[in-house]
């Protein structure tokens, strides 16, 4: 039985105006801040701080960085924290340069805030950082943006009131009471931290993540569902247990391990929400869960799937075809009239609507699924009977229905469709005869990962005994004498429907492999990328695709 987190994700959660949300938690944040400090050489910027510049100079050892997501306070969104192992931090006494005297201090244990937003910096094809970053993903023939996410410190905490900073994440410097320094040592360590932090960026040490902007042409390598734009904001963690917790911030706190930082994505070149943030609807990740993607359904299905279906829906359709009709009295002498005929159809052929890109073909969005229903253009053929000085018509109509589902929760796409034919047969003296079949058939299919971390999309065979395509028929026939193999042309009706769907369906499941092959490159957080594993439905038919960042 699923648990309140993933009944609360799946039957609640929703991405609002936005293509695309992409949720890491604070937890998953540090976990990958950690590995890349664990990475680093032990002289890295990043674990080996030593250092100097007109503030002073420092020569310490640094614990792996962290942050916290600020809820709270909009304009600060994100508290980096830089914790020192060990080292001594000589800060200028006096502003002669002349007088080379220093307070020096033990750093062992310091811990020290900066408030940072996440910023962005287009980057060229011609930068050295935009090869090495398409040369890792394996993007290099491809025309796009890129812009690298970097974590800038909008301020230095003033040490003189560190102590007193109204949020629950601040600096600490052990034994020290900077109350007791002077002012002339406190502008200096302000003005050496400052330094570092631009030292910091210049070294790349600051960097979270990549993003693929679609430039204004994309070749068709590029990744899939490009972001034309992308805002950031913190999700704050709601006990999902409690519905009524989910429509209230009262018990939003700062530092949450579960809270989260998302990325908010249009894509197709839309502006973005006017608001620039996501309203709240439901937890979509949590420390079991620590990254996620959501595709809003008007994008994977209405703006991709679906028109990919067209194919499908356009093939599935039942055309009439003239019918064979000939008088053969002559060959019968001994009867006054003999009449042969037999019905015809053809699948995927309607001459009114040959390409499957027209709109003929797009189906109807209700609600959790989408349907379509069409009767195709009726055919009439007649032939005189000059024996009996009559007529024979025989008029062939047929109506087409293909309806696509998905599991809510789970992975599984299924789409059905039937298919009703009639033949009637009638003459000019009276009589008639009627042959109606009606066809049902299925295909189920479901998404699952590939080795690389991406997207696919796979036909699932039925179980053994369950055939895909099934038929049934049925003949009324009034004052005609009538001879025909009825069963033979309803098997006729279902041997072609199999055979299509058997040698017809490759270019279903390779375009959502090729849609989706690079989407999961779209984020290079440090040394990694982010792997898509374990997709499946919400309610409303988003895709949820879990991340496992691979770094």
């Amino acid at each position: 039985m699923a648990d309140d987190f993933t009944r609360s994700q799946v039957k609640y959660t929703d991405p609002k105006n936005y293509d695309q949300v992409i949720m890491v938690t604070q937890n998953t944040i540090n976990k990958q801040l950690h590995n890349m400090w664990a990475l680093e050489e032990e002289s890295s910027k990043l674990r080996t701080l030593t250092t100097s510049n007109s503030g002073g100079s420092i020569d310490a050892k640094l614990e792996a960085p962290r942050i916290e997501l600020n809820i709270k306070d909009s304009t600060k969104p994100i508290y980096y924290y830089l914790t020192f192992k060990s080292g001594t931090l000589k800060v200028y006494q006096s502003d002669d340069r002349a007088d080379t005297s220093t307070r020096d201090f033990d750093v062992k244990g310091w811990t020290i805030c900066f408030a940072a937003q996440i910023s962005r910096k287009i980057v060229t094809g011609n930068e050295t950082e935009f090869d090495v970053y398409t040369t890792k993903t394996g993007l290099k023939d491809c025309v796009f943006s890129l812009a690298k996410l970097y974590l800038d410190a909008t301020s230095i905490p003033d040490p003189s009131i560190a102590s007193t900073l109204p949020i629950p994440a601040n600096s600490s410097y052990a034994n020290v009471d900077w109350k007791n320094e002077t002012t002339i040592v406190k502008s200096n360590f302000d003005t050496f931290m400052s330094r570092w932090v631009v030292d910091m960026g210049n070294a790349q040490k600051n960097v979270v993540g990549y993003s693929v902007l679609a430039g204004s042409t994309v070749n068709p390598h590029a990744p899939s569902f490009s972001p034309t734009a992308i805002d950031y904001c913190n999700y704050p963690w709601r006990d999902p247990s409690d519905y009524a917790n989910l429509q209230t911030n009262k018990n939003d706190q700062d530092g949450v391990d579960q809270n989260a930082f998302s990325y908010l994505i249009t894509t197709q070149k839309k502006e973005p929400p006017e608001a620039r943030v996501l309203e709240y609807s439901a937890p979509f990740v949590n420390n079991a869960h620590g990254a996620v993607l959501c595709m809003n359904r008007e994008l994977f299905w209405a703006s991709w799937m679906l028109d990919h279906l067209r194919k499908l829906v356009r093939g599935t359709e039942m055309i009439p075809q003239k019918a064979y009709l000939e008088d053969v009295t002559a060959k019968y002498p001994d009867y006054a009239s003999v009449v042969s005929t037999a019905p015809s159809f053809a699948f995927g052929t309607n001459p009114d609507h040959p390409n499957a890109d027209d709109s003929y073909f797009a189906l109807t969005d209700e609600g959790p699924e989408w349907s379509w229903s069409k009767y195709a253009t009726p055919s009439t053929v007649s032939v005189d009977v000059p024996s009996t000085n009559s007529k024979r018509t025989v008029t062939e109509t047929a109506q087409s229905a293909v309806q696509v589902t998905f599991v809510s929760g789970g992975q599984k796409i299924a789409i059905t469709g039937s298919n009703s034919f009639r033949f009637h047969y009638s003459s000019s003296e009276g009589g008639h005869a009627t042959l109606t079949t009606q066809t049902w058939w299925h295909l189920n299919f479901a998404l699952g990962a590939v080795s690389d971390g991406g997207l696919q999309i796979t036909r699932v065979a039925d179980p053994t005994g369950v055939e895909s395509v099934t038929t049934s028929h049925s003949f009324e026939n009034d004052q005609l004498e009538w001879n025909y193999p009825f069963g033979d042309f309803a098997q006729a009706i279902s041997d072609t429907l199999k055979r299509w769907f058997n040698n017809s369906l490759a270019w279903l499941t390779n375009d959502l492999v090729s849609a989706l092959q690079h989407h999961h490159k779209l984020y290079l957080p440090a040394s990694g990328v982010f792997l898509m594993q374990d997709a499946k439905f919400n309610k409303r038919g988003d895709l949820l695709v879990e991340l496992h960042y691979n770094g």
